[in-house]
């Protein structure tokens, strides 16, 4: 989008050029000013079309992030519960002195978080590539729109 406005501000400044080189008898000189005006409304009309189309159609694409970004992070702390249930299911169950009521408490814990995070872990494997993919539509749209 900025290389666009870049190019409108050059156009507007090449055509100030030749309005200011542009010597009154020379055929076209009638002709130049209406030809300058159309083209500065063709390069504002682009750039108001790829603002809109291709700059909305990125926006929608990108503002899925924010959503996968907190699903990955609690997928980051429900792999920290993961381990810490292991290792304390494994701590009690290595203990000289066994309690088989904390063991049993801890075992269910453990099958709990073990649950969650592979529930999490399972739809964030299927679903992140599905959004990998997605983004060729995406491309393919904006580059129509630009077009």
């Amino acid at each position: 989008l900025n290389a666009v406005k870049v190019m409108h501000e050059t156009s507007k400044r090449l055509s100030l050029t030749l309005q200011e080189v542009y010597e009154c008898e020379w055929d076209g000189q009638q002709d130049l000013h209406p030809i300058i005006e159309n083209n500065d409304l063709l390069w504002a009309d682009y750039e108001e079309k790829l603002s809109d189309q291709a700059m909305r159609t990125l926006e929608t694409y990108l503002s899925q992030f924010p959503a996968f970004k907190k699903r990955i992070a609690k997928r980051g702390r429900k792999l920290v519960d993961y381990d810490i249930c292991r290792h304390h299911l494994e701590s009690l169950q290595s203990a000289k002195k066994k309690d088989e009521a904390k063991i049993t408490k801890a075992e269910e814990e453990f099958v709990n978080a073990q649950n969650e995070f592979e529930e999490l872990n399972a739809q964030l494997r299927e679903e992140l590539p599905e959004l990998w993919s997605s983004r060729i539509g995406c491309y393919v749209t904006i580059f129509q729109n630009m077009s």
